[in-house]
């Protein structure tokens, strides 16, 4: 028996590969329908935690509300903010205060009285602000040269071995082996809160707190080295800064009267 082959469609003319997509489409609907309807639901799931979101931002808000300080803030405004500004707490009365004398704080100086070489034929003759003539002295200069020891730098007079303090601080003086450059940088790097420098324009030592305001000393006293003497710095009583406000300090570390 000879056997029978058939191919579906090939006779009968029917398009049997629409057929069958269009049956597994039908098949395929409720999938589609339930992608749909999982995409709506990721999206009404992110509006939710959108909706949370807000919803614990405002109890947090409204947290504060149950807290009595937030009733009890104080805001202060100033009349000059370029002059004074200031805040308040909670305990800050109501009302209006007025600031009166107050002058900013300036820093304790102390300066030679005098130029340093004094002598005619060496005394730095000041020419304009930032050129010294050249004098026929020791040096040639009439100023002193600090990168010399105190022997060498060019004093009128004699600088001896010991020791002077600034503000208690003691700092030694060997004459024929300290320079003028180590001994003003031994003093800015020390616990006496002050710096020393040495101007050859002006020919004269200036010693600086560096604090300001009334509460800024510099007490000095000199142990035999006659270094104060021959810079020609007045050895008095302690001298302190003018001023009643730091700037780079807040209200409450200040002291300044305050009239209601």
């Amino acid at each position: 028996m000879a056997s029978e082959f058939k191919l579906s469609g090939l006779a009968s003319g029917a398009d049997t590969q629409a057929m069958i997509d269009a049956m597994m489409a039908a098949k395929r609907v409720p999938i589609t329908r339930l992608e749909q309807t999982k995409e709506k639901l990721g999206f009404e799931k992110e509006a939710f935690r959108s909706v949370n979101l807000y919803l614990t931002t405002l109890r947090t808000s409204l947290d504060a509300l149950k807290l009595e300080s937030t009733f009890l803030k104080k805001n202060v405004t100033s009349g000059n903010e370029n002059v004074v500004t200031a805040s308040a707490d909670t305990t800050a009365q109501p009302g209006d205060l007025l600031l009166s004398n107050i002058t900013l704080a300036t820093a304790t100086r102390v300066s030679s009285l005098a130029v340093l070489n004094d002598n005619p034929d060496t005394a730095a003759v000041k020419q304009s602000s930032s050129a010294v003539v050249t004098g026929a002295g020791y040096g040639g200069s009439g100023v002193l040269d600090t990168s010399q020891t105190f022997t060498n730098a060019g004093f009128d007079g004699q600088i001896h071995n010991g020791t002077i303090t600034i503000n208690g601080v003691k700092f030694t003086i060997n004459k024929d082996t300290t320079t003028i450059d180590e001994f003003m940088g031994e003093v800015n790097n020390s616990a006496a809160g002050v710096s020393i420098s040495y101007s050859a324009i002006d020919d004269k030592f200036t010693l600086t707190s560096n604090d300001t305001g009334s509460a800024a000393a510099i007490a000095i006293s000199d142990f035999n080295t006659d270094f104060f003497t021959e810079a020609k710095i007045a050895i008095t009583s302690t001298t302190y800064g003018a001023g009643t406000i730091n700037p780079d300090k807040t209200l409450a570390e200040n002291t300044f009267p305050l009239v209601p």
